[in-house]
């Protein structure tokens, strides 16, 4: 298994500045708080207020063809235990993705991750879960890992840092998924 902390093939810097959704300076502004933190570039762009969550989450999910989910999405998904369990939790976090909807009639299952655009992890994901086929919506990997704290390990404070964020104004929330 690969885990999640490895880059997607095209990286999010990448993928914005190219299409020019993100200014020069706003990279440079970015790496330096990456190596800084430590944090993903999502993470970083959100926190330093170069796009809001909803219009980062867009362009990432028009560049993979994929949809996407939002923290308040996720925060107020309802995922069935039955879902959660198609995937076990050392799987999801090793790979750094939430399972969120399953499609029983189609055999689909739907999750969230910050990396949706990686065949391998799909595979391996379609594999364990024994789903014909698995479907990946971008989200924040820290509303992924969130989603899979709360779903896995019944953690009702697992969004609770984005509500103290919010309340300090340093992340907008946009009102739908």
């Amino acid at each position: 298994m690969t885990p999640a902390t490895s880059s997607p093939h095209r990286s999010v810097l990448d993928i914005l500045a190219s299409t020019g959704v993100i200014a020069e300076d706003d990279v440079r502004a970015i790496q330096e708080y990456v190596t800084s933190t430590g944090e993903r570039i999502e993470e970083a762009i959100v926190d330093l207020a170069i796009l809001d969550e909803a219009e980062l989450l867009k362009h990432l999910a028009a560049f993979h063809k994929t949809r996407f989910v939002t923290t308040d999405g996720l925060q107020r998904a309802q995922v069935p235990r039955a879902t959660l369990e198609m995937i076990p939790r050392r799987v999801a976090e090793t790979f750094g993705v939430c399972p969120v909807m399953f499609d029983a009639k189609q055999n689909v299952l739907s999750v969230v991750t910050a990396d949706p655009s990686r065949p391998d992890v799909m595979r391996e994901l379609q594999l364990v879960s024994g789903a014909r086929s698995v479907l990946a919506f971008v989200a924040r990997p820290a509303a992924v890992r969130a989603c899979i704290s709360r779903g896995y390990a019944n953690d009702p404070r697992a969004f609770a840092i984005f509500d103290r964020q919010a309340a300090h104004g340093m992340l907008e929330m946009p009102a739908s998924w």
